[in-house]
Parts: C-alpha cells; structure tokens; sequence
C-alpha cells in the first residue's frame, strides 16, 4: 500500500521490509529512513540529502548523514 504522506510512506515501508523476516533488525530500514529524510530534505533551502552507512571518521561509522550541495566534494557537472 502506498501513501501520498512522507511519514506513513516510510511507516508501510518499513512494516513490508519487517514482514519478509529477511531482513537485519537496524540496517535494512536504512533505504526507508532515507526515502523519509531526502523527502523532508527537499523542502529545505538549501536542499539536504540523506545518505546511509557512511566511513568512519574517526568516531566509529555512523548510521548515516544529511548533507547540503555544497558538501559534496564531487560535482556531477
């Protein structure tokens, strides 16, 4: 079932991924939970970007980031 409201977009999401009883308990809700915050991100001025699992910098490795334009090191120009 798919909603038109980002939240219980992200909700459905994650109670079909729980469902398949495949997935890990933390990780495999990472793409939900990104799909959730890139929504909202996309709202903002300047635009904020959601991205998982990213490289330990020195404090462990974090579940993820938010990130504006000017943050991305490469440019896709």
């Amino acid at each position: 079932m798919t909603s038109s409201h980002p939240l219980a977009a992200y909700l459905d999401d994650c109670r079909a991924h729980r469902a398949t009883g495949a997935v890990t308990p933390e990780t495999s809700l990472y793409a939900p939970l990104a799909a959730l915050l890139n929504t909202a991100g996309a709202a903002l001025k300047p635009n904020v970007r959601a991205f998982m699992s990213l490289k330990n910098q020195g404090g462990n490795m974090p579940d993820g980031g938010l990130f504006t334009p000017a943050q991305f090191k490469y440019s896709s120009k």
